[in-house]
């Protein structure tokens, strides 16, 4: 430990620190504008300066190291001055248009200036100005209002992957910017906006639209990929005006990406705002009841208690609207059929995680990554990956089609032989393999987009539990599996997939879409469709039913994200129009159709979706019983077998064929992946901006 005085009182801290981490962590107040917990050090502003004993002059807190016996004053009198002289100088060329900033009220600079800054300014020079960057469709640049602190820079560099932002010229001629002209291409280019102390960088979406003390703070959950990042959304009313992040150190840090911080705009565009009938190939509107009438001669129609009964499952369903819609189509037939994103069989909750927690990562020292690019399935945790990977320079390897990362990689081919040759022991990545500590082994959702990958992958878990066995120096190899969507580990959870897939020679089929379009693209003649949604589009013609249904916003519902963690999104507003939530409806259909209700106690449901996050005992034990009623897995310790590099060797030859390749995702736009997303205006401009630049997606290899 070290001992130091701070304001002449002793203390003991850890080593490695520097003396505002040390302040910081006894709640002693240093002003900064260049410092940031998750970037390097750059010691720019010098805002941070504090008084060090026998020392000639003020040190700058953020750069200087604590050191044995060091006396610190940060509060004397002339670390005020020091700070003063500082904040007039940054103000010197500052412009005066904080009436019209969008930082306003969120501003470190005017906070600053509240308690350092002068009544009156002794600059009667000519402010210089500088040119505006143009960086794209979502962020706005006045960089007249650059103080150089490179926040924006070091992120982009560090954090994204994308070193676009540097800086040119020197003295009074100093600008940030991009070297050459050129957009901020990254899934992540948002949280600059965050970032910047002052309002040179700011959301163009957001501009001139609302001011930060009208707007009221409602905590709630990314739903547009599995990573599930905390997000707060700023409300005027009933609109959603902007998304932020919110801190958690276990799944997000700070930071979100760009699809979820600006497709805010597409949650009230192109809404369904009523019931609607197909009527001669064209949807009309009707009430609720006429919905029931058409509802009830149609499951006579097609038999539902004998033939087939489908239901498809969207990406951004919460896991209570899941649990009652399945217990829905169990009501209309015993047998019916359920379609997830994952064609595997599920055995142990295990089998469609990600089992290794996010900050467990800085201890690998190996990474093999299968059929997924990591930097449009989950730009987050893919930034996560990058900072860890690029600090201890982590051997990065990847099978599948080639991707461009943000760090570097060793691209083996795009064959599932080279993947049997590593489980063989025949490859020469076996040697590195053998070698490693801790190994993270990542299978994106290409790897499960066909049936022989997925057969595959039984074969995989044997070679984990096999690699562990051999390697004794190991000492987590698990199965780390990287889905797409934030309804996927939620809906398995509670059993929402078919175990045993028997086709009906039935040549007509009730399906039931919930937020799902793949079955209107793949309607054949006799099929039944009725589709629940929040969002039009124009493949709705081939539904016969549509009901209007709820977004995540306007309901409180839980979501379980890739690493098994439960979170919940909070109600903001009403649903638009005569749409109701999920659940209600289901609700409804079967007061309707069957003059009763038999869910299995929604209220026990409740319960249960709440004891994913209590940790009481009674509820977890209620929860277990539920969680075995619902789903056909019972998770216990995996157990090994004997199994050896031969019975491997054998097994593979005998089943699977060896020349079909990986697919690597099934996202080719990032910014168009669902009904939302394809509503916004903003989410639009994205797409046709860095779609046409080509460096942001896959390529045809």
């Amino acid at each position: 430990m070290i001992k130091c005085k701070i304001n002449n009182i002793s203390y003991e801290f850890k080593p490695n620190l520097t003396i505002m981490q040390a302040c910081s962590s006894l709640n002693i107040d240093i002003p900064r504008f260049c410092y940031h917990e998750r970037l390097s050090i750059a010691g720019n502003c010098r805002m941070c300066l504090v008084e060090v004993k026998n020392s000639p002059k003020p040190v700058a807190s953020c750069a200087m190291p604590l050191m044995n016996n060091m006396e610190i004053f940060t509060n004397t009198l002339s670390v005020k001055k020091a700070r003063e002289g500082i904040l007039e100088f940054l103000l010197a060329n500052h412009p005066l248009d904080c009436p019209i900033c969008d930082q306003g009220s969120e501003c470190d600079l005017q906070d600053q200036a509240m308690v350092y800054g002068s009544d009156r300014g002794r600059f009667y020079e000519v402010k210089r100005a500088v040119e505006d960057k143009e960086c794209g469709p979502l962020v706005k640049t006045v960089m007249t209002r650059c103080i150089h602190c490179t926040r924006c820079i070091r992120f982009t560099t560090e954090i994204a992957g994308l070193p676009v932002f540097g800086l040119t010229g020197r003295g009074g001629a100093m600008e940030v910017g991009t070297y050459v002209d050129n957009v901020i291409n990254s899934e992540l280019s948002g949280n600059i906006i965050d970032l910047c102390p002052v309002g040179a960088l700011t959301s163009k979406p957001f501009a001139f639209t609302a001011r930060a003390w009208e707007l009221n703070g409602v905590d709630s959950v990314d739903v547009f990929d599995a990573l599930g990042s905390n997000i707060k959304l700023d409300c005027r009313g009933s609109d959603v005006m902007r998304v932020l992040p919110r801190v958690n150190d276990l799944i997000n840090e700070e930071w979100i990406s760009d699809k979820v911080r600006f497709s805010y705009d597409g949650y009230k565009r192109q809404r369904l705002l009523s019931p609607m009938l197909n009527k001669n190939g064209k949807l009309e509107e009707c009430g609720w009841m006429d919905i029931v009438s058409v509802f009830k001669s149609n499951l006579i129609k097609n038999n539902a208690q004998k033939g087939d009964v489908i239901g498809y499952l969207g990406d951004t369903v919460d896991l209570d609207t899941t649990v009652v819609f399945k217990d829905f189509l169990l009501s209309l037939n015993n047998n019916a059929i359920f379609k997830t994103n994952y064609q595997g069989v599920v055995d142990f909750r295990s089998d469609y995680l990600f089992n290794m927690p996010l900050n467990a990562i800085e201890q690998v020292d190996l990474c093999l990554i299968i059929g997924s690019n990591v930097k449009l399935d989950s730009p987050v945790l893919n930034a996560r990956l990058r900072k860890h990977f690029v600090q201890n320079n982590t051997l990065v390897v990847t099978i599948g089609a080639t991707t461009s990362l943000t760090y570097n990689t060793y691209h083996l081919g795009n064959s599932l032989k080279i993947l049997l040759q590593i489980i063989e022991g025949k490859h020469w990545f076996c040697n590195r393999l053998v070698k490693t500590k801790m190994p993270l082994i990542i299978f994106g959702s290409g790897f499960l987009s066909d049936q022989v990958s997925v057969n595959f992958l039984k074969l995989i878990k044997d070679w984990l539990k096999l690699l562990s066995t051999v390697n004794l120096n190991v000492k987590t190899c698990s199965l780390n599996l990287l889905p797409l969507n934030a309804s996927f580990v939620g809906s398995l959870d509670i059993g929402f997939q078919q175990v045993l897939t028997i086709k009906s020679k039935s040549k007509t089929r009730l399906i039931y879409a919930l937020d799902n379009l793949k079955p209107l693209y793949k309607k054949r003649e006799g099929d039944f469709i009725i589709y629940q949604g929040h969002h039009g589009h124009n493949v709705l013609n081939k539904a016969d039913i549509v009901l209007p249904g709820s977004m995540f916003h306007e309901k409180d519902g839980y979501y379980i994200n890739l690493l098994g963690m439960t979170q919940k999104g909070r109600f903001v507003s009403k649903p638009l129009g005569l749409a109701r939530e999920d659940w209600k409806i289901f609700v409804f259909l079967m007061v309707e159709l069957f003059k009763s209700v038999t869910f299995n106690n929604i209220i026990a449901t409740n319960l249960v979706l709440k004891s994913y996050i209590n940790n009481s005992k009674q509820k977890a034990l209620f929860l277990r019983k539920r969680v075995n009623e619902l789903t056909p897995f019972v998770e216990n310790e995996m157990f090994v077998s004997d199994i050896n590099f031969l019975t491997l060797t054998k097994y593979s030859k005998r089943i699977y064929k060896l020349n079909n390749t990986i697919s690597l995702n099934r996202v080719t736009n990032y910014y168009m992946t669902d009904t939302i997303t394809e509503s916004s205006v903003i989410m639009a401009a994205c797409s046709d901006k860095f779609v046409l630049e080509g460096s942001n997606y896959l390529q045809s290899f």
